[in-house]
């Protein structure tokens, strides 16, 4: 990214090919997470766990913590900065809209995603290897 902000970026040099590799990798990464997503409700309906409380909130945290994030992410790494990287390296100048998305991409949504994301899979791993539901998430409580 500092290629982009300083304006030292050039046709193939090794910041392209690794901002392919890398858009290749959050592809990879998008195919892996459905695959969870998928095994995991198969799993749950199939041992009919979804009584469960630790698996109710195992999969409230999942909905509305990491789904929305890597919804986000999808249509910022795979379609705007994938596209905005592409052109830059072609050589063409970006628009204001394109180059503000890929600054966000890899600025502020990264370092939230830093964040947000592991402590909520360390939540997640506890609550399926534990088998117990977290107090201050009790799904009775939300419920209410």
């Amino acid at each position: 990214m500092k290629t982009v902000e300083d304006g030292s970026y050039k046709p193939n040099s090794l910041a392209e090919k690794v901002s392919r590799v890398f858009y290749l990798t959050v592809i990879l990464e998008h195919l892996a997470f459905i695959s969870l997503l998928a095994t995991g409700f198969l799993m749950a309906f199939k041992y009919d766990l979804l009584g469960a409380a630790w698996l109710s909130q195992k999969i409230f945290i999942v909905l509305l913590v990491i789904v929305p994030l890597e919804i986000f992410d999808v249509l910022l790494g795979n379609w705007i900065a994938n596209t905005a990287s592409k052109k830059l390296y072609a050589g063409r100048p970006l628009k204001s809209w394109e180059r503000y998305w890929l600054e966000v991409y890899h600025g502020i949504f990264t370092k939230i995603a830093l964040i947000i994301i592991p402590l909520s899979v360390l939540i997640v791993i506890y609550l399926a290897t534990s088998k117990t539901g977290l107090d201050l998430l009790s799904w009775q409580e939300i419920q209410k």
